[in-house]
């Protein structure tokens, strides 16, 4: 008993008690086992490859588990002291020969053991739990024995011989056979659990002593012909459990001796039928359950629940069919009873009369096809009713009149198609109701045909504190006018049979928010008119869902697509859950969610395609729609039918008008004498033949006429383009426009409209030639007669001329550089004439890598200057929409030059590389000098750049950036404004600017015939300007040097039709 106690001491040293304030810890000395401590102690015996394992939690619950545990491991447990065990779990753990389980303890010390459980785990084979084993227990208040099947088959009659005390006894072990003196010692046992152990037999007289006994489970055993002398002595048992033990019968006197039974349970047995008068002597049954009966009890004994008086809840599932009306009389007391999944075809009028005090009955899951009309007369104080899953097809409209406290009704799954008037009129404190998977419709029918059917009231009227109402899955149609109820919480309407939706609709008066569920219905149609705002005064919160619904994206739609992408739409009283609502129709919009959809996507047929009135769209159209968004009727006539000319177009009150008449057969576009043309503000007749244009509709914003024979336009056509106010997108391409004299006109109106031409830089001329690097001057020749006086003229000249510039051509800079510093023949040096139509004095081009050259040096150097230039540059001045190469070339035709930033990052760069070319041709074509070419950073060889840079810098020099007299240099080649004179110093005043213009170069306005023109500009600084004197002063020495392998001239001048400047040269030689 010492060395038990010290084991036990020893398990439980590192828990601490309730009581205890003592922190768990390891032991000192660990014996060679693992100790770890996480909020509950654990060791494990030995350190490694452990075969005992020690758990003991605060609680003092020791667990001391086995595993392949050989007899002499049980020393190595370290040392430890506990002041009490609760509980001792041992598991897995061999019993010993002839010796206690507190051998398993040693060095343990344990003042008190409460509770012993042993998990054998098949560890024991066909070992035996003998008094033995037990020894050192004999304190212990409950024992709990579990194995597996064939464990412990034979208990003696004496284990328990020494422990009187023992209250709570638990044997589950299966094939287990009790002597009959077993339980004999125990006469303070309470509670006894000998379920599924395969009992047989319960021998007569074995719970005799066992007075005490409150408890007995006997659920899942073989017991079968049970006598009453099995429960003698038990006249204070108050809980018998019986389930599952496969007994087809019972006596009737079973129950003889078990007078103070309150709780009794016979379900999943087999019976067939019970006896009358079984519960003669149980006056306190409170508590009957007969569920899962395996058979089918085809009904129940006469007054078999009769006259208990404190019974107070019934549970029947057995298959019943019938009930007898005297079931329950004289039990006044129930507030429970279920009989559901039974079998109930019909019920008794006075099944229920004396139940004055029943509170929740639960009949579904029956065969009920009606119900009586007096059924629940005496239930007043039944507060819930589950009548789901019957047969019901009708109620009477009086059946619940009676149940003022009915808080819970269930009526789902039964097959009602309608119900009477008033019928929950009285159900003041209903808070529950559901009616779904039913038939209901809430119609009033004629003749029987459902489309003569109108709506009436849905019968809801009265039920003032309804919280839910489930409706799902029934046939309604609509929301009705008495579903505004004000303690209605949430509205189940789901999968009915709803086709459309207002506003309106969801009016609802409840003090709380509501949730309504409308999903999965036939809703097509959803109205949210912004008139009903303002009508419609509810401010209650309607949290509405709307999934799965086959709704129709068209114009009916609009006003709910707004209200779902209004960014107001928080403070407006409906709240859209907007998962899963998506377009069923069209089929152009299938599967798309409401909330990704423009409103110009809504569109609704013209004509009403069930109508017999005549159609107002042409039958040589695919389609015609309205749009209610900006009030447009849109027509498709996109290669249908063959069609010559436009259709015929009825006039309406809508705003405006698109015409689609892509790839049909029209030659021409008619007058305003058609009916309905000038309506259209869209035409879109692309791939036609149409050669000529009468007339075009006044209010005009999208004109598209690719591909089509037109060669010109009249002159009224093109005023009308031109002074057009809404004209927003004109396409063109595709046409053998003739460029002669007559399309200058139209020249001046693409160049003034280009940005609103989508595809300016795609039209050409019949000669190949596109259209947006045309000039007028280059269109239009002179009359044969001035060209050949011009010519004689010109042959007179030519000599001088040659000789001229002959001279010119060799020392062109310094003679410009004389007559400009002089303020002499200025008008020689001037292209000011020329580009006064010119938006900027230069295009920069430039490589995006350079990009802090351009903003920290260029710009502010040439902007800001004291006569400040205007640059177009790419991010500040491009026009956004169009294509890039219509930006370049509209930026090279709008500024007087083109300034390259040549740069390595320029060379890598092909659009930077195409902008060179694009000036180059702009250039040749207008034979003028337009491009400023900059060095910037060491570009490497030239023989190895693209053969037209590399044959433009052999031919031309450049400025370098970092020379000394950059930025002298570059102003120099830049156009040049008007100037004061110098001073006359005699006088001491300012001269008067000549007034012949005094800005860019001579030769700029001379037309060049087989040689490129040289050019030069004069500066814009005074004429005592210290450079122009120095510059004067030096280019006389130099003019003779030559450079190789792609060099330049030693002096600045023009070469090929571009202003250039040596810059390689050192600043002595310029």
């Amino acid at each position: 008993m010492t060395k038990f106690k010290e084991l036990l001491v020893l398990l439980v040293l590192s828990v601490f008690t309730a009581t205890s304030s003592k922190i768990l810890k390891c032991p000192v000395n660990d014996n060679g086992c693992h100790c770890s401590e996480y909020g509950e102690l654990e060791i494990q015996c030995p350190k490694f490859d452990p075969r005992i394992f020690v758990k003991i939690q605060p609680n003092n619950f020791l667990n001391f588990e086995c595993e392949n545990t050989q007899e002499g491991d049980y020393n190595l447990v370290p040392e430890m002291e506990l002041p009490e065990a609760q509980m001792i779990k041992i598991m897995r753990c061999p019993l010993p020969q002839q010796r206690s389980l507190a051998t398993y303890f040693k060095n343990i010390k344990i003042e008190r053991i409460l509770w012993l459980q042993i998990f054998s785990g098949g560890v024991n084979g066909h070992s035996s739990l003998r008094q033995v084993h037990l020894r050192g227990f004999e304190d212990i208040t409950r024992f709990h024995l579990r194995g597996n099947d064939n464990e412990f088959q034979d208990l003696p009659s004496d284990l328990f011989a020494n422990m009187s005390k023992l209250a709570w006894v638990t044997i589950r072990v299966g094939n287990i056979q009790l002597p009959v003196d077993l339980f004999a010692p125990l006469e303070n046992l309470e509670f006894l659990e000998l379920g599924h152990n395969k009992v047989a037999n319960l021998e007569p007289g074995m719970l005799r002593n066992n007075r005490k006994l409150q408890q007995l489970n006997l659920w899942g055993n073989n017991l079968r012909n049970l006598d009453k002398e099995a429960f003698f002595g038990l006249d204070n048992l108050r809980e018998l459990d019986l389930s599952t033990n496969g007994m087809e019968s019972l006596e009737p006197d079973l129950f003889m001796y078990l007078t103070s039974l309150t709780h009794l349970n016979l379900g999943g047995n087999n019976f067939a039928s019970l006896p009358e008068g079984l519960f003669a002597n149980n006056p306190k049954l409170t508590i009957f359950k007969m569920l899962e009966n395996r058979v089918t009890m085809d009904t129940l004994p006469n007054g078999f629940l009769s006259n208990l008086t404190m019974l107070s809840d019934v549970y029947i599932k057995s298959g019943l069919r019938k009930i007898p009306e005297d079931t329950f009389e004289n039990s006044i007391n129930i507030s429970i009873i279920r009989l559901d999944g039974n079998e109930l075809e019909v019920l008794p009028e006075e099944l229920f009369m004396d139940q004055v005090r029943l509170s929740k009955l639960d009949l579904s899951n029956n065969w009920l096809n009606e119900l009586p009309l007096q059924i629940f007369a005496n239930t007043r104080d039944l507060k819930e009713l589950r009548l789901n899953n019957n047969r019901l097809s009708k109620l009477p409209s009086q059946i619940f009149q009676r149940l003022g406290k009915l808080t819970e009704l269930h009526l789902d799954n039964n097959q009602l198609v309608s119900l009477p008037s008033g019928i929950f009129e009285s159900l003041k404190a209903l808070r529950s109701l559901d009616l779904s998977n039913n038939g209901l419709r809430f119609e009033m029918q004629f003749g029987g045909n459902f489309s003569d059917s109108i709506p009436v009231s849905s019968r809801f009227q009265g039920l003032e504190s309804l919280e839910e109402l489930n409706l799902r899955n029934n046939s309604i149609t609509s929301i009705f006018e008495d579903f505004t109820l004000q303690s209605l919480k949430y509205v189940d309407m789901s999968h009915n049979k709803m086709t459309s939706l207002l506003r309106i609709d969801l009016q609802f008066s409840s003090r709380s928010p509501i949730t309504v569920d409308l999903s999965n219905n036939q809703i097509e149609h959803i109205e949210f008119s912004p008139k009903d705002d303002e009508l419609l005064s509810s401010q209650t919160q309607v949290n509405l869902m709307l999934a799965h619904n086959p709704i129709i994206c068209d114009c009916q739609l609009l006003h709910f697509v707004k209200f779902l992408q209004n960014e107001n739409r928080e403070k407006s009283n409906i709240k859209v859950q907007s998962g899963e609502m998506k377009c069923a129709m069209p089929e152009r919009m299938q599967g798309r969610e409401l909330t990704s959809i423009n409103a110009l996507e809504l569109l609704c047929p013209l004509d009403d395609a069930s109508s017999t009135k005549e159609k107002r769209c042409p039958a040589a159209c695919i389609s015609c729609d309205i749009r209610r968004e900006d009030k447009t009727l849109l027509m498709n006539c996109l290669g249908n039918v063959s069609m010559s000319s436009l259709p015929k177009i009825s006039e309406s009150d809508l705003d405006h008008l698109e015409l689609r008449m892509e790839k049909q057969n029209i030659t021409e576009l008619p007058g305003s004498d058609n009916p309905g043309y000038q309506q259209i503000t869209k035409l879109y007749v692309n791939d036609n033949n149409i050669k000529y244009i009468g007339e075009l509709p006044k209010n005009l914003v999208v004109l598209e006429l690719e591909n089509n024979q037109i060669e010109s336009l009249n002159d009224s056509v093109i005023d009308a383009l031109n002074n057009s106010q809404t004209l927003q997108s004109l396409k063109l391409s595709g046409n053998p426009w003739k460029c002669d004299c007559d399309f200058v006109k139209m020249l001046n109106f693409l160049q003034k409209f280009y940005k609103n031409i989508t595809d300016y830089s795609e039209m050409m001329c019949t000669d190949g030639q596109f259209i947006n690097q045309l000039s007028a001057s280059a269109l239009c020749s002179e009359d044969k007669l001035l060209i050949v006086i011009a010519s004689i003229i010109l042959a007179i000249l030519s000599l001088v001329i040659g000789v001229l510039a002959a001279l010119y051509y060799k020392y062109q800079k310094q003679i410009k550089m004389w007559l400009y510093s002089h303020n002499m023949c200025l008008w020689f040096v001037t292209e000011e004439e020329l580009d006064k139509d010119k938006t900027y004095d230069a295009f920069v081009s430039y490589a995006h890598q350079d990009g802090d050259f351009i903003t920290d040096q260029l710009v502010p150097h040439l902007e800001n200057c004291v006569v400040p230039y205007k640059l177009c540059l790419h991010e500040r001045d491009w026009s956004p929409g169009l294509e890039i190469s219509t930006q370049i070339s509209n930026s090279i035709n709008d500024s007087k030059r083109t300034i390259v930033v040549m740069s390595p990052h320029y060379l890598n760069s092909n659009w930077a590389q195409w902008e060179f070319r694009v000036a180059q041709s702009h250039a040749a074509t207008e034979k003028r000098s337009r491009i400023i070419v900059i060095l910037y950073g060491d570009i490497g060889d030239i023989n190895k750049l693209e053969p037209d840079i590399r044959d433009y810098l052999k031919l031309n020099t450049y400025v370098k950036w970092g020379d000394k007299w950059f930025w002298e240099k570059l102003r120099y080649a830049m156009p040049h404004v008007k100037g004061q004179g110098p001073l006359d110093k005699s006088k001491g005043l300012v001269k008067t600017a000549i007034k012949s213009s005094v800005d860019d170069k001579l030769e700029l306005i001379k037309p060049v015939s087989v040689t490129p023109p040289q050019l030069t500009t004069p500066p814009a600084e005074q004429i005592a300007n210290p450079l122009i004197t120095k510059l004067n002063a030096k280019n006389a020495a130099k003019t003779q040097q030559h450079h190789q392998n792609g060099g330049l001239n030693g002096y600045n001048g023009h070469i090929n039709g571009a202003y250039v400047i040596n810059t390689s040269s050192r600043q002595s030689d310029v």
